[in-house]
């Protein structure tokens, strides 16, 4: 087995530490067990359950042992994870039904009874459980729906770090978040549990140094720690543990799980990396409670500061806007929908909206309207917006033209959607019958949009002529009387090469026909004054990318996790945008090879520097801090907000859920032969 340590180390005496010594004293301390196999599987419900008390308590306490394995000693392996995957970090697939939704499964540490009355504070002041009082709860499957549970199918589940009650502290800000750098700047490395315990056994020998007598060692994972304990027949020993506490928790636990959503992964990849090195590593409820008190609302409030400071830059400047949806599946089943903003010129994110599709009477498409409004409006309150760029979205663009609160905003679409669009009509058209002669002319038509929209002046009739040169050059014709706009025709490009890839069409021809019909259509002309702006949102497109490193859409998180995933990858955007392109040790700037499928060509792209994220220390203090300053039990309960969407309805179902029992005696496969 291995064990996450970092050593700085902390040595306890059993007169200082009542919980040591309470479990030593409660049970014969024997040779390098496993330690406790506390196992909590989670619950859809989030109200507290008592801790059921063993059924027939007896002199000592016992605790769960460590399942036979066939390997030898040192290299048996112990169950370290539950069966269940998180998806997201924080809270369960579906929500619940009343306030206590997001709530993941709040667990009762209360009293554990043991035997000869000792107080089960001292156990959950040092992290220590008897297994009698471990209550199996049980989870709908829906939970278990989703790709990271269907690719890791194993049997997952760890031992659980029970962390003692925090009650806040007095000391200033500046004296925790000193202590927090501490904990986080410390160096970390991977060590092996036999070679702790062959140093912990060289240091204190094998005998008590006041009685003589035999001491015995017993290691306890403790989710990422290890805490070792040894005693002799007459109650003298000690005890010492490979990570230090940070306001009663264990200091890995609380840096391994915040660093996991901090860097865009899942738990259950990393719990499962850690089940193939043998690894220590800390249970599914342990992980979703940390997150659920501390890194959500920390990421929240870091997140709203910067904002803050961000948008009071932009006061009293006239901001021109990009907008754009990004749904967390696709397709149209989307349950959440994230609309952002970002400043068309210097490419910051200023705003992000989260809409259910609850809040959309259960139409996914309504949701991208919806978010658009909201986020808008929270944005005009704050900058003065002068105009918006969005793709074509019909919804969105009626909106913007027949509400009065938004007259004095220029609407204009992205000029790569309006291409892209443009694209796909000649593409269809070229597949036709007779029509494959304009197949090689769609690389051309689609850079003659670009150029047309550039070079249009704000106009959109001379945009129309521009693209309406393209009907006679296709056929060889480079002057002609007069274009659309009442000017002299004549293509602007120089001589042209006598060898000739592309072959000219004819004109009248059916492919010249199709392309004619395509940029006359009266629903393409009326488009075109949104494109005279040569606007685009480009950098939205790249903010989705790094949102997929945080929130893919091959995974479902639940509303809250998914948001505090938006905001880590807005922080990443904004902090890394507008970088430098990266140089060589000579100083020259480095580029990189890139192959265009669609052109068969090579091309060269720039590679820029690489991210730094010296945001992090910062963003990871600001959790530290938040346990400093929370008070209560790890597994407390948290309470909707009152403007939480999933009050209007806690799931997408939008009706009461039947029994299970019902649905089971329904449930027929497909597959299954009569």
């Amino acid at each position: 087995m291995l064990s996450i340590a970092v050593f700085r180390g902390t040595w306890t005496d059993p007169s200082q530490d009542a919980a040591a010594s309470a479990i030593l004293q409660q049970r014969p301390v024997q040779e390098e067990q496993a330690g406790p196999s506390t196992s909590f599987a989670p619950t859809i419900t989030s109200t507290p359950r008592p801790a059921v008390p063993p059924e027939a308590p007896t002199g000592e306490t016992v605790y769960h042992q460590a399942p036979a394995s066939s390997l030898p000693k040192s290299g048996s392996r112990k169950t370290l994870f539950a069966s269940t995957p998180l998806l997201d970090h924080t809270y369960f697939r579906e929500p619940l039904p009343d306030s206590d939704s997001d709530s993941e499964d709040s667990l009762d540490y209360g009293e554990i009874h043991l035997a000869e009355g000792t107080a089960s504070a001292t156990l959950q002041q040092q992290g220590l459980e008897p297994a009698e009082a471990t209550q199996e709860v049980f989870f709908e499957d829906h939970i278990l729906d989703g790709l990271d549970v269907n690719v890791f199918d194993l049997d997952l589940g760890a031992e659980e770090d029970v962390e003692e009650d925090f009650s806040g502290e007095e000391d200033t800000s500046e004296d925790y978040e000193k202590e927090a750098r501490e904990h986080i700047n410390t160096a970390k490395c991977i060590a092996y549990v036999d070679r702790l315990m062959e140093l912990l056994r060289s240091i204190h020998g094998e005998k008590c140094n006041k009685c003589k007598s035999k001491l015995h060692y017993r290691s306890v994972q403790k989710g990422t720690a290890l805490l070792v304990m040894w005693e002799c027949e007459n109650h003298h020993g000690s005890s010492w543990s490979s990570q230090p506490r940070y306001r009663g928790m264990f200091s890995g636990n609380l840096h391994v799980a915040s660093s996991i959503i901090a860097s865009g992964n899942s738990f259950q990849k990393i719990a499962t990396m850690a089940k193939f090195t043998n690894l220590y590593f800390m249970s599914r409820t342990h992980f979703t409670n940390i997150q659920k008190v501390y890194v959500a609302p920390a990421i929240n409030e870091y997140y709203g500061r910067k904002q803050d400071e961000l948008l009071e830059r932009y006061h009293g400047l006239d901001v021109v806007l990009s907008g754009d949806g990004r749904a967390d599946s696709p397709g149209y089943s989307a349950s959440i929908m994230t609309y952002t903003f970002c400043d068309e010129e210097q490419k910051q994110i200023l705003h992000t909206t989260t809409v259910l599709v609850q809040e959309a009477g259960g139409k996914s498409p309504n949701m991208e309207r919806i978010g658009f409004e909201r986020g808008l409006d929270f944005l005009r309150s704050k900058v003065n917006v002068t105009g918006v760029v969005t793709d074509a979205h019909p919804q969105i663009a009626a909106t913007l033209r027949k509400s009065q609160k938004y007259d004095s905003i220029h609407h204009q679409w992205d000029i790569w959607h309006g291409c892209k669009n443009l694209v796909k009509k000649i593409s269809h058209a070229s597949q036709q019958k007779g029509c494959g002669e304009l197949q090689p002319w769609i690389p051309k038509i689609s850079n003659h949009f670009w150029y047309s929209a550039m070079t249009c002046e704000n106009d959109a009739a001379k945009l129309a002529g521009n693209l309406n040169g393209m009907l006679h050059h296709i056929v060889n014709e480079h002057e002609w009387p007069f274009t659309t706009d009442d000017r002299p025709g004549k293509c602007q490009h120089d001589e042209l090469e006598e060898d000739r890839d592309t072959a000219w069409l004819k004109p009248g021809s059916l492919p010249h026909e199709k392309l004619y019909d395509i940029l006359h259509d009266k629903r393409f002309m009326k488009t075109l004054p949104y494109y005279t702006d040569f606007r685009h949102t480009g950098c939205l497109e790249a903010f989705h990318s790094t949102l997929l490193m945080y929130a893919t859409k091959r995974s479902y998180f639940t509303l809250v996790g998914y948001v505090a995933r938006v905001k880590l990858a807005v922080l990443d955007t904004n902090y890394h945008a507008n970088r430098p392109q990266a140089k060589t040790k000579d100083g020259k700037l480095k580029w990189r090879r890139k192959y265009n499928k669609r052109t068969k060509k090579h091309v060269v792209v720039p590679v820029p520097e690489p991210k730094s994220y010296a945001y992090m220390p910062e963003l990871l203090t600001a959790i530290y801090s938040k346990r400093a300053t929370t008070p209560g039990h790890i597994s407390q309960h948290v309470s909707m907000a009152e403007d939480d969407p999933r009050r209007v309805h806690p799931t997408i179902a939008m009706r009461e859920a039947e029994p299970t029992e019902e649905l089971v005696a329904k449930h027929k496969s497909r597959f299954a032969k009569e």
